[in-house]
């Protein structure tokens, strides 16, 4: 199959004669597209449960892959269906490949923890800890890219202060301040933890309130 493009639009002819039947549609197979891929196990402990696999990829193709509705395999097994984005020629794409049950993601907010840690507010100070991982439950080590949000301040009268127990292997990913990218090892059965403690200090005046 040959595509067709003419400014915005882009039409398809096939190679040999089809017969239509009373529906009046038929499926027809395109040809297939291999492109160089990257495999990374994601993990975002805030928001999910578990790590996802991603494929990333760059359209090299020299032609657009249209939008539309299409169906995931992995290893072979198809995995689920959804809504494949238009992904313009030597555009970049990140497409998810099902949830990677094994590596579990912890998130913990030490500050609501009983005993000498706890949450710290002042009238003009408030101390915050964090924890956030990964665990693995599976029988291999795996590679896990935790990528998380940590907060900053816009405000000239709000001073902040982090501190991280793990320094991060790329800061402000994807040119997003303050969201950084660790790149962990995880062996079987064990857990990776980043702690994160942030300090405010701002005028007794205002108030602040950070939902972490």
């Amino acid at each position: 199959m040959e595509a067709d493009f003419n400014g915005l639009s882009v039409s398809y002819r096939y190679p040999a004669p089809v017969s239509v039947g009373p529906t009046g549609q038929i499926l027809l197979p395109f040809d297939s597209l291999d492109l160089e891929v990257e495999l990374e196990n994601r993990a975002v402990p805030r928001w999910d449960d578990t790590a996802f696999l991603v494929a990333m990829a760059e359209n090299d193709s020299g032609e657009p892959i249209l939008p539309g509705e299409a169906r995931f395999y992995r290893d072979g097994a198809l995995i689920g269906e959804g809504y494949l984005p238009l992904i313009p020629a030597g555009a970049d794409a990140e497409i998810a490949f099902g949830a990677l049950d094994h590596l579990r993601l912890v998130w913990i907010d030490r500050s609501l923890a009983e005993g000498d840690r706890g949450l710290f507010v002042s009238s003009s100070t408030q101390s915050r800890e964090i924890a956030f991982g990964v665990e693995n439950i599976g029988t291999e080590a795996e590679s896990v890219r935790i990528v998380y949000a940590t907060p900053y301040a816009e405000q000239e009268d709000l001073d902040l202060d982090l501190t991280l127990s793990r320094q991060p292997s790329e800061r402000d990913v994807d040119d997003l301040r303050g969201v950084h990218g660790w790149d962990l090892v995880i062996a079987p059965g064990e857990t990776e933890l980043v702690e994160m403690v942030v300090d405010f200090e701002f005028p007794e005046s205002r108030i602040l309130d950070w939902r972490p």
